[in-house]
């Protein structure tokens, strides 16, 4: 297997996405369009014909260049038509030309060197009964109270109230930037990888939203946000239950996005989610 650095104008887009078509272990983080949005200027190892890839995000400060892990992009690493092993991922991380990285490896992509970090995702592939009936009590109860309260979840919200919505509000993270969301939202939307969710109180104000990015199977839970009256309403628990509702019965595959909060990682859980373990590699110029 050789494998080939490539500067960002040298790679051919159409053989990337035609490889990460084939790629079981395919997500919609390593497509050319996101990588373009989300890490300008990416890099790339490649082997062979394009039979495994790996995205290089790199950045340069004080005249070095380095890897880091791009906003929004819970997970890169290297993806391959035949899927990924161990051995691969060593070459492939022998390879990488920059000293210094700090990336997150996807969950295929197990090695001795790398931190195991959570994940939640939920296969969709059993009618909406069965997975209704492996909701946790908790989740059962705020869905209930949701509906008693009038809440009503909406498809195709408009992107300018998303991101009217999701800048208004206060939160307890540092948002990504305005800017970057914007571009995301419009490259995404012009593929159909990118849907809106809207939900409502019964005067018809906005109390949560959710970004979901769609990608073949996998549906990720992209940027989901609630006001304090959503909060109240429990409205983002609609949203997640209308979402799996109009998806049951489909190979598609729910994924949260996890999180080492255990609330958060509890709010999963309670859609009846499973872990699974994606991984963060560090190396740092000495």
């Amino acid at each position: 297997m050789r494998i080939r650095h490539l500067k960002h104008k040298e790679i051919d887009r159409t053989r990337w996405d035609e490889c990460l078509d084939a790629s079981p272990d395919a997500l919609p983080y390593a497509r050319t369009w996101y990588l373009d949005v989300v890490s300008p200027g990416w890099e790339a190892l490649v082997a062979d014909d394009y039979d495994c890839i790996m995205p290089l995000p790199r950045k340069r400060r004080y005249g070095l260049a380095y890897l880091v892990q791009p906003p929004l992009t819970q997970q890169l690493g290297v993806f391959a038509r035949q899927g990924g092993s161990e051995k691969m991922t060593e070459a492939f991380m022998r390879k990488i030309p920059y000293w210094s990285y700090h990336m997150h490896l996807n969950e295929h992509n197990a090695t001795p060197r790398a931190t195991p970090l959570p994940n939640y995702v939920l296969p969709l592939a059993r009618p909406y009964a069965e997975l209704q009936a492996a909701y946790g009590t908790n989740a059962r109860r705020n869905i209930a109270k949701a509906r008693r309260a009038g809440v009503e979840v909406r498809e195709g919200l408009p992107p300018d109230d998303f991101l009217t919505f999701y800048y208004g509000v206060e939160k307890d993270y540092t948002a990504p930037g305005r800017m970057l969301v914007t571009r995301l939202l419009d490259e995404g939307l012009c593929r159909s990888a990118v849907a809106l969710y809207g939900a409502y109180n019964p005067e018809g104000e906005l109390v949560a939203a959710l970004c979901l990015l769609v990608s073949g199977r996998r549906l990720v839970c992209l940027l989901p946000v609630s006001s304090g009256e959503g909060k109240r309403l429990s409205a983002m628990f609609a949203v997640i239950d209308h979402i799996i509702y109009r998806n049951a019965g489909t190979p598609c595959l729910l994924d949260f996005e996890g999180s080492r909060q255990e609330g958060i990682a509890r709010f999963y859980r309670g859609f009846g989610a499973e872990l699974r373990e994606y991984y963060g590699v560090r190396r740092l110029h000495p």
